[in-house]
């Protein structure tokens, strides 16, 4: 702790100038950034639908049969048929688009949440945004909240955590004895139990979670949706 300049009951100086030089030498707590969304990606989502499949595949066999054998009248409803679905499509597409853009959104703002961290000559607790803590901090974590970033632990008590997978987000060890098994927490793991002070060590692209969010599950339907889709089918 002493190379970090933090000390375990008041933690870092934490003035401007303090604060400005750590972010120069350490890095900022940039927030990761998930994947915007693709209009691309929708409109392939969209055409994944049996039902397009089937009035799309239906319309140009009619159309082909249709002029092949000189009904030209039916062969362009045919063909009228086909541009109406592509209208439909690209209607739906658009509004699958807006709606995982609003998603994405929502989920920054999820992100945004409050840690207590020990700072100043008085070791007195204060609470910031995750995304303004430094190298050298040193946070409390209490039982259902995230780790802001990678960390050692301090002092621990009855400490319990679930550690996901940074790609896919599933939780790959559940319950890990941290403060036993391994001093580290790891960023993005959640404390299940317990509580914890930890002295921050990497935070922004330097830690583990790096600086790019898990792609967001916009493709999948929700349980409501495959009902609603099993009824129809």
């Amino acid at each position: 702790m002493k190379k970090l300049a933090s000390e375990k009951n008041t933690g870092i100086v934490g003035d401007e100038k303090d604060l400005k030089r750590r972010r120069k030498v350490f890095g900022t707590n940039i927030k990761p950034t998930p994947p915007n969304a693709n209009i691309i990606e929708s409109i392939k989502q969209t055409l994944q639908e049996v039902l397009w499949l089937i009035i799309g595949g239906t319309a140009l066999l009619s159309c082909l049969c249709c002029f092949f054998i000189g009904k030209f009248q039916e062969g362009v409803e045919g063909l009228s048929i086909i541009v109406m679905s592509l209208v439909l499509i690209a209607i739906t597409s658009v509004a699958d688009y807006v709606k995982d853009k609003k998603f994405i959104d929502l989920s920054n703002h999820v992100m945004e949440e409050k840690i207590p961290v020990i700072r100043g000559k008085l070791g007195a607790t204060q609470s910031i945004s995750v995304w303004d803590i430094v190298v050298g901090d040193v946070i409390l974590l209490n039982t259902g909240e995230m780790v802001p970033a990678d960390c050692l632990i301090i002092d621990s008590f009855e400490l319990k955590v679930d550690i996901p997978d940074k790609d896919t987000r599933e939780i790959v060890q559940m319950g890990l004895n941290a403060s036993v098994d391994d001093p580290i927490l790891y960023a993005g793991s959640l404390i299940a139990r317990g509580q914890c002070k930890a002295l921050v060590c990497c935070v922004g692209k330097m830690s583990t979670r790096g600086i790019k969010a898990p792609k967001m599950p916009t493709d999948e339907n929700t349980p409501l949706q495959n009902k609603l889709k099993n009824l129809t089918m």
